[in-house]
């Protein structure tokens, strides 16, 4: 579990995020896609792409702290509860 907190016109806000691993049953089918959002009137692409873990270490995923647990295998370890104020 993550939890963000920010600030966003002067309003704080607070987002919780849980992330799994999982073990399909069964092969996923890996499509890359993207879509258009819309965002307080502004337009911006979003791309959802699957990644090696090679990969992942030159991708600018958000938050940092997540990839660097996936690439280091600290998931692993069990469960995580990670703050991120600011």
């Amino acid at each position: 579990m993550k939890l963000n907190f920010w600030t966003r016109n002067a309003k704080k806000c607070h987002g919780i995020e849980f992330y799994y691993i999982i073990k399909p049953k069964q092969q996923l089918q890996m499509q890359d896609y993207e879509r258009i959002e819309n965002d307080k009137g502004e337009e911006k692409l979003l791309e959802f792409k699957w990644v090696t873990v090679e990969e992942l270490k030159n991708t600018d995923l958000r938050p940092a702290n997540i990839r660097d647990m996936l690439i280091n295998g600290e998931y692993l370890k069990g469960l995580s509860h990670i703050v991120k104020r600011g």
